[in-house]
């Protein structure tokens, strides 16, 4: 009888043993090889956030000889999100990022790997080759290598040899907001999605242009100054999309990470100087409205401090700005919405103007933190005020890849 009890806790012990290695077992497949094997999508380009596994260095030490050790591999958390960014908003962390590919075909398969977020300070990619791994040396603050491609984002050749799985390693580093809305293309694709983008930016910035010379005109011909401040605030709008989306760094101002880094920021501050003071003169606020006049001053005041103390502590000010950013948006619109209520005229083609771009500030400051680019085309020219604090996915919680 003793004999009986005994072989069933032995039995029962043997289950509850096997059962929680099997979980164990499941867990660390179903984590650590989320693989994308690149011969079974026939889609142009496919989003990498939910096959990254991602490893936060907040002492910015680690190394790729560091990350690649078993001790570290278990670390790698991912998001199993199917968003198209990862976000880590305002981080002095080091963020690193591995990727495991398949080629499961019987030929070599050649992609494109890009990050199309332009306020990437430092990125380094390492690719397997026969001595180990290859690193590529990426981001604003350097000149493009010669084994990357020619784009305003980040984009480099991938190459998966027949019948392989292959890791990358990413490690990325920015004073900027910290999104990653990584994917890979097929060749040809990202071929045509590049020249696409590059007609519709120049298209953008040409009418913007023609847009300031214009008024620029009106201004010398009837020496009303609202047309200089509204080309004064285009221009400004301008110079912080021209960071934003790329097109500075790329093809007017080069490698000068000092000035991308506050590119975007700097010039959104002042655009908010000019449109706080067009308002006020189109608006009529110090005669209609003293007290809203009043904290518009303020705000002109508070905006222009901004772009000093951005220079002088960017790191330390900018979610603050950002912040300041949206408040005077709708300090702004708030301020046409009353003198539009006391039947001033050009409140109602001021509200018109100004709401279509408060709107369109609104959809971009809440789509930099994701990041869509499921088009073929970017929309972030649409404008901005500032740089957006990200809401990605947070990695904080426990799992693992």
């Amino acid at each position: 009888m003793i004999h009986m009890r005994n072989m069933e806790s032995i039995h029962y012990w043997i289950k509850v043993c096997l059962g929680g290695l099997f979980f164990l077992l499941l867990g660390n497949a179903s984590a650590g090889n989320h693989v994308l094997d690149v011969t079974q999508t026939d889609q142009e380009s496919i989003s990498l956030t939910e096959y990254l596994g991602v490893l936060e260095d907040p002492g910015t030490t680690l190394t790729l000889s560091d990350v690649i050790q078993d001790e570290y591999a278990g670390r790698f958390k991912n998001s199993h999100s199917r968003s198209e960014a990862l976000g880590f908003s305002y981080t002095k962390s080091a963020v690193w990022l591995r990727l495991h590919l398949e080629n499961s075909g019987p030929e070599t398969v050649q992609r494109v790997l890009e990050i199309s977020y332009a306020l990437l300070s430092q990125v380094d990619v390492y690719q397997p080759d026969r001595n180990g791994y290859q690193r590529v040396a990426l981001g604003y603050s350097r000149p493009v290598p010669e084994q990357a491609l020619r784009s305003r984002f980040v984009a480099v050749p991938v190459v998966i040899p027949a019948n392989t799985q292959t890791r990358l390693y990413i490690r990325i580093q920015t004073p900027n907001s910290l999104n990653i809305p990584a994917r890979l293309w097929h060749p040809k694709a990202f071929e045509a999605h590049q020249a696409l983008d590059r007609t519709i930016q120049a298209m953008y910035f040409g009418c913007v242009l023609a847009i300031c010379f214009y008024n620029l005109m009106l201004f010398f011909a009837v020496r009303d100054i609202n047309f200089l401040l509204y080309v004064a605030f285009a221009f400004s709008v301008a110079a912080a999309l021209a960071t934003f989306t790329g097109i500075g760094p790329e093809f007017i101002w080069g490698v000068a990470p000092a000035w991308t880094m506050m590119g975007v920021n700097v010039p959104a501050a002042m655009a908010s100087v000019f449109m706080l003071l067009l308002a006020r003169r189109m608006l009529s606020t110090a005669t209609l409205t003293p007290r809203i006049d009043a904290v518009l001053k303020l705000f002109v005041a508070v905006n222009a401090a901004s772009t000093v103390l951005l220079f002088l502590w960017f790191q330390a000010f900018t979610p603050y700005f950002v912040t300041m950013s949206m408040i005077t948006s709708i300090l702004i619109l708030l301020a046409g919405v009353v003198c539009a209520k006391m039947k001033q005229r050009t409140a109602y083609i001021f509200l018109a103007a100004y709401g279509v771009l408060f709107l369109a500030n609104t959809r971009v400051g809440r789509d930099s933190c994701k990041k869509p680019q499921k088009r073929a085309y970017p929309y972030d020219s649409i404008g901005i005020i500032g740089e957006s604090k990200s809401k990605g996915p947070n990695f904080r919680r426990k799992s693992s890849v």
